[in-house]
C-alpha cells in the first residue's frame, strides 16, 4: 500500500487531508479516548478494480478510534453507489454532501462510512471505520490532553481538531487551533510551547517576522530528541487566525 501525505503551503506533512462526513462532524463536539483498543475491526468490502491507499490504520480523530483507507476506481459514483448498496446491507444511510456521495451503516460497535466523488472518468473516495463503543471511554484523559495544549496558546483560542495516529514506533499528533491574534502573537506562543515540550527551532530560521512577503502566514520547523514538529500559522483578512501543529515522535522502547 502507498502512504498518503498532504501538502500545506508547499510542504508535505504526514497525516490526513480528508474532511470526514456527517458522523465525524457530530463527533467533533465530543471529548473521548485516544488510540484504538484491541478489537475486531470489520473488513469493508471494496470492488475488485479499486486501487487502495493507506490513510491511517491507528488513528484517533478528536479522540475517536478510526481506521481509514483511500481508494480510486474507474467506476462512476453512481456505479460505486449501486455496488456498495448491494454489499453493505440495510439499513444504509445514503446522502450527498456537496459533490460527495456518502454512505453509512452501523455494524455492531462500529460505524462504517464510505464517501466518494467523481474524478476524471472514475472516482476517488475514503472508507472510514469508527469504533463507536469508545466514545464514552477515558473522556477525562482526552480532555486533559486538549487542555494541556490550549493553555499553551493565546487566551481565548479554540481547539478545532485533534488527530492522533500511530505507525509502529512513530506517533503523530495533529492539532488545529483558531483565535483572533496576529501571526506574531501566535508565533511567540508556539515558540514558548514547543520549547517547553523539548523542541528546538531549526537552525537558520528567523523568529522575527514572516517568511512570506504578505506577512499573513508563517511556517516554523522544530527538532528534538527523537521528534520533529511543524507549526503553520495563517491570519485571514476576516481577522481570524489558524494555527496547525504537527508533532511526530519515535519511541525507542516500543516494540
Amino acid at each position: 500500500m502507498s502512504q498518503l501525505t498532504f501538502t500545506v503551503w508547499g510542504k508535505k506533512i504526514p497525516g490526513i487531508s480528508y474532511v470526514l462526513p456527517m458522523f465525524f462532524f457530530l463527533c467533533m463536539a465530543m471529548s473521548v479516548t485516544s488510540f484504538a483498543t484491541e478489537m475486531a475491526w470489520p473488513m469493508v468490502a471494496l470492488p475488485e478494480d479499486v486501487r487502495v491507499f493507506d490513510a491511517g490504520e491507528n488513528v484517533s480523530f478528536n479522540g475517536i478510534p478510526v481506521r481509514m483507507q483511500a481508494f480510486v476506481s474507474d467506476r462512476s459514483p453512481d456505479q460505486l453507489a449501486q455496488w456498495f448498496h448491494q454489499k453493505m446491507g440495510e439499513p444504509l444511510m445514503d446522502d450527498r454532501i456537496g459533490k460527495k456521495r456518502v454512505l453509512g451503516r452501523l455494524q455492531g460497535d462500529t460505524y462504517i462510512t464510505v464517501q466518494f466523488e467523481a474524478e476524471g472518468k472514475g472516482s476517488h473516495g475514503l472508507v472510514a471505520v469508527t469504533q463507536t463503543s469508545a466514545i464514552s471511554l477515558n473522556q477525562k484523559k482526552n480532555e486533559e490532553l486538549n487542555q494541556h495544549w490550549l493553555t499553551k496558546m493565546p487566551p481565548g483560542s479554540r481547539l478545532l481538531q485533534q488527530v492522533l495516529s500511530k505507525d509502529g514506533k512513530r506517533y503523530s499528533t495533529h492539532l488545529t487551533f483558531t483565535n483572533t491574534y496576529s501571526v506574531g502573537v501566535n508565533r511567540d506562543a508556539v515558540l514558548r510551547a514547543l520549547k517547553n515540550e523539548g523542541y528546538q527551532l531549526e537552525e537558520g530560521q528567523s523568529t522575527k517576522g514572516s517568511e512570506f512577503a504578505s506577512g499573513s502566514q508563517q511556517a516554523l520547523y522544530f527538532n528534538g530528541k527523537n521528534k520533529q514538529a511543524i507549526a503553520l500559522i495563517k491570519h485571514a483578512e476576516t481577522g481570524s487566525s489558524v494555527v496547525i501543529l504537527n508533532l511526530v515522535s519515535v519511541l525507542e522502547n516500543v516494540q
